[in-house]
């Protein structure tokens, strides 16, 4: 259900970043506490297990104070939001899988099209969203 849940959650930002080209982070935050919270209280989770993700939240936060923000905060946030619900192996395939992705669409619309700009930014949560896709289909053996 949580995973139901988080493609929704994803979706839903997707569509907010193709339109306004942002990201409400009101909505990833309530996730990940409330996951946070979940994860100690219902499925007893010990708080080490909780740091890996948290450990890589603040990694992607490094990364987009170190790139000038190529990568929004409210991507950070989404990826953040991959990162506590999955296993760490999942979280870290999703967000593989979804630069893979968005490097090779921007690869293909650089090759593509007319216009050469260097300066050309695209939505990154519908990539994080079909990676999160991908690699739940994998898990559940959807793709085999």
């Amino acid at each position: 259900m949580q995973k139901l849940i988080l493609i929704l959650l994803l979706l839903f930002e997707s569509i907010i970043d193709i339109k306004e080209k942002k990201v409400y982070v009101i909505v990833p935050g309530i996730y990940i506490f409330a996951m946070l919270l979940y994860q100690i209280c219902f499925e007893k989770t010990q708080w080490n297990e909780l740091i890996l993700p948290v450990v890589g939240g603040i990694f992607m936060y490094g990364i987009n104070v170190l790139t000038q923000e190529a990568i929004g905060k409210g991507d950070v946030w989404l990826i953040e939001m991959i990162l506590v619900s999955m296993p760490w192996e999942q979280g870290f395939f999703c967000v593989m899988i979804s630069f893979f992705l968005a490097a090779l669409f921007s690869v293909g619309w650089f090759g593509l099209s007319k216009r050469r700009k260097k300066n050309i930014s695209f939505p990154f949560a519908p990539f994080l969203c079909v990676g999160t896709m991908l690699a739940i289909g994998l898990e559940m053996g959807t793709f085999e």
